[in-house]
């Protein structure tokens, strides 16, 4: 994996509602912040490189308020998915998405030195109950495969976009 950076940080913590489980990732990618949060923007890209999403239907550049709908293979489940834009500017992309569970996953993308660093952090609150608990064991792996294998996919779409 060429110019790969990839760091990863996973924290635990209880909030009134249950466990809060979050990751974050980094990753260099071979192109500028424009084109990267291009890509981030335009939801049928999304089918592409993140690896639990079948399909996501949405404006081409998404903005603040925007939603996306579609499905997502989540733990060999086949769900229906929401997201909602919940803010973007020229280096960062957040979202409110519910596949399953519901998360927060925001995208900040720097550029220094002619090199961009994609940082992804995604938190979700994680469920409850015996069999909640079981689901959450698995769900947290997953999640941080999921995020990993996305920004690899993210870096190589960039570096040599097919859309």
């Amino acid at each position: 994996m060429s110019l790969l950076d990839w760091s990863l940080a996973h924290e635990r913590r209880r909030v009134a509602q249950g466990e809060v489980f979050e990751t974050i990732g980094k990753r260099e990618v071979a192109a500028t912040q424009a084109q990267v949060l291009a890509t981030i923007r335009n939801a049928s890209t999304w089918p592409v490189w993140q690896p639990e999403i079948e399909t996501a239907e949405g404006p081409e550049r998404l903005g603040a308020g925007d939603a996306v709908l579609g499905t997502a293979d989540m733990l060999g489940f086949v769900v229906h998915g929401h997201s909602t834009v919940v803010a973007v500017d020229e280096s960062s992309f957040d979202e409110d998405v519910i596949v399953g569970v519901r998360m927060h996953i925001r995208f900040e993308v720097t550029e220094r030195d002619g090199v961009t660093t994609v940082t992804h952090n995604l938190s979700s609150v994680m469920p409850r109950g015996p069999m909640g608990r079981l689901l959450s064991f698995f769900l947290r792996r997953r999640l941080v495969r999921m995020q990993k294998t996305a920004l690899s996919q993210l870096a190589d779409q960039v570096a040599a976009p097919s859309l």
